[in-house]
Formats: structure tokens, sequence, C-alpha cells
């Protein structure tokens, strides 16, 4: 008889246990796709919003054309080394002085590419501590219930490249090089800037000559240059989070890099034989 009274109980407890290891499997993968489809909805939003500013900035940058193009001569997204050198020339010719010797050399060591991480995503260069501490895990980008997140925008990184140069010419020459130079329209850096009265020189028959009031300047420039690699996805890119720019500081570097340098351009078109 008591047996007979426990079996009911006993099969509406082995049902309730029955139905609910069969219902919260899928309970747990609903809860799961809940949270993915929420943050797929905040993804839509944000992508809208960003592809939104992306126009309003291509708008601006059609009304700013020549203001774009002076940017992208004051800091270019190649290496440029001929404009620099016809620069250099350029200079010199206004200041009435003369290169001796110019010696352009890229900062090979000072390159690190971005390192690629599984999922398509970005991570900046990471120091020898970081790798040793984290190991290949400290490659792995953060998941989010297992999901890989969308890769991110990456601040390209700048390259280097360096002039050193002298030069030799009266003391007005090389202030007035000097002074053009300052106001060049492409960013650059002088270091190691020394003036002193230019070496004795040798004459068709062999004696030292001194040139009276010639001087011999040295220095180094550095130019930086950035390189447009394309990146994964625009997300995190602080320039794309408004819809224009604050075009103040730019105007006011392109009234200050007064020393414009003319394009320079080959003419290919001639005769095909020039002595005839």
């Amino acid at each position: 008889m008591k047996l007979k009274i426990l079996i009911v109980p006993f099969f509406v407890i082995m049902s309730l246990v029955i139905s609910i290891g069969m219902i919260k499997p899928d309970y747990d993968s609903w809860v799961v796709k809940k949270k993915e489809l929420a943050q797929k909805k905040s993804e839509v939003e944000r992508l809208e919003s960003l592809r939104s500013n992306i126009d309003s900035l291509t708008s601006s940058l059609d009304q700013n054309k020549e203001l774009e193009n002076f940017m992208l001569r004051f800091y270019p997204l190649t290496l440029d080394q001929e404009r620099v050198i016809d620069a250099f020339n350029f200079l010199a010719v206004q200041s009435g002085l003369t290169i001796s010797t110019m010696d352009i050399k890229e900062l090979v060591n000072e390159k690190q590419d971005n390192l690629q991480v599984p999922g398509g995503g970005i991570l900046a260069p990471m120091g020898e501590s970081a790798l040793a501490e984290g190991g290949a895990d400290a490659l792995r980008p953060p998941t989010i219930d297992g999901a890989l997140p969308m890769p991110v925008y990456v601040q390209p990184t700048p390259y280097s490249f360096t002039a050193q140069v002298k030069v030799k010419g009266s003391y007005e020459n090389i202030k007035s090089f000097f002074a053009r130079l300052y106001k060049l329209d492409r960013m650059h850096e002088l270091r190691n800037v020394t003036v002193a009265e230019a070496k004795k020189d040798v004459n068709a028959e062999g004696e030292e000559v001194v040139s009276s009031g010639i001087l011999e300047a040295s220095f180094e420039a550095r130019f930086n240059y950035v390189t447009d690699k394309e990146n994964p996805n625009a997300m995190g890119a602080a320039i794309f989070g408004k819809n224009a720019f604050d075009i103040e500081k730019a105007n006011k570097a392109k009234e200050w890099a007064s020393t414009a340098i003319a394009e320079l351009n080959v003419d290919n078109a001639g005769r095909a034989n020039p002595f005839q």
C-alpha cells in the first residue's frame, strides 16, 4: 500500500527531471542566442552611425579639396624621397648656395608590421615582455561567449627616413636656406645643425685655397610618412566617431608652410634623335 502511494510522486518527479533535462539545453541556447542578437543589433547601430559619419566626412573632403591635397603633401602616404631631394635642390638654388653631399637613409629598424591574429583581427606591435608573459594567448583577441569579436581599426604606424645634408655658401645664403627650409610644405624635424668654416679646396695647381666668407653647414632632417594600409574594419577609429573635421589646425599649418615646392614634372615627349 505504501509503495503504491510513492509510485505517483515518483513518476511526477521523474517527469519533471526529464522535462528539465530536455528543456534546459534549449533554454541555455536561447539565452546565448538572445545575447548574440542584442550584440548584433548594437553592432548594426554602430555601423549605421559609422557609415553616416563617413559619408559626411567624405562630403567635407570634397568641399575642401585644396586643403586635402595640402595635407597629403605635408604628411604623405608614401616614402616620397624624390620630392624631398627636389626640395633641397630647389631651396639651394633659391638661396644661392651649393649642396656638397646628400645622404638619404630609410629607418628600417623602426618599421613594425601589425600582427595578424586568428579571426582576421589585427593587433598593434607588442613588446617581447608581453609575448613572454602571455605566450601564444597574448596574440588572441578577447572573445564574447566563445565567439570572436569584429576586427577593429588599428592606428597607422608612422615610418621615417633621414636626410644628412651638407651645404656651402655665405652666412646670408645659409641663413636664407634654413629660413626657407623651416617653412617647407613637408612635415620634418631638423637635428644636429652645425655651421663652420668651409674646408680648404684644392685648385688646378694642387694648391690648397680657402674661399673668403664661405661656410659649410651640415644638418640632419627627419621626414615621417604613413602607409595607407587597408584596415579590416573602421570600428574604433577616432576620426569616424564624429561627422565633421576640425580643419582649424590644418588651415593654420597651410598658412604657416609658406615654402611650397612645385611638382616636378618630367616631359617624356621628345625627338627620337636629339642630335638631328
